[in-house]
């Protein structure tokens, strides 16, 4: 074989691997990497807390938002009384780097 036929069989190999283990992945565990991901977000973000008939968007400039194991994210928002600390639910927010 050649090295280009090779390098796409090895690369479709690993590729498939991951798939198949993307699949034996409990839903849990991904929630908790993509919690882990969040904690190393900084910058400037829009945070959108979503409940029945209530929606807040919260603009996080040259901030973090954090999350811990207890399902919520953390993070200071300027206000014009100045900074306010903010905590809402995981399950019911999205968070948008701008």
């Amino acid at each position: 074989m050649n090295r280009m036929v090779k390098t796409v069989f090895i690369g479709g190999g690993i590729l498939l691997l991951m798939i198949v283990g993307y699949m034996f992945v409990p839903a849990d565990t991904v929630n908790k990497l993509s919690r882990k991901q969040v904690e190393l977000l900084n910058g400037d973000y829009d945070v959108t807390y979503s409940q029945d008939s209530v929606t807040k968007i919260y603009k996080v400039r040259d901030g973090k938002v954090t999350s811990t194991t207890k399902g919520y994210y953390f993070f200071w928002v300027k206000t014009p009384q100045g900074k306010k600390y903010r905590q809402v639910p995981i399950d019911k927010t999205i968070i948008e780097q701008i």
